[in-house]
């Protein structure tokens, strides 16, 4: 969970990440984000109140999806 302005860097954890990943937040893409192979560092972007699903794609274009999984709240934590 955090604040709308966006800007929190969150830790996706999981296994068989690979460089060219990316994440949005609901239609968002997240920024400066770093894959490791069993974890992404993202960083994200400004929302408006709400649970928004997480997105994971490959550079393949496969994707995996996380329902409701982050929570924009106003103000932040």
């Amino acid at each position: 969970m955090g604040s709308v302005a966006g800007g929190e860097v969150v830790v996706i954890r999981g296994a068989g990440f690979k460089p060219g990943m990316s994440v949005k937040f609901g239609k968002r893409a997240g920024t400066a984000v770093i894959v490791q192979s069993k974890k992404i560092n993202v960083r994200t972007p400004a929302g408006a109140s709400g649970k928004v699903d997480v997105v994971v794609t490959a550079d393949d274009g496969k994707s995996f999806v996380m329902k409701d999984a982050y929570l924009y709240k106003q103000g932040g934590r």
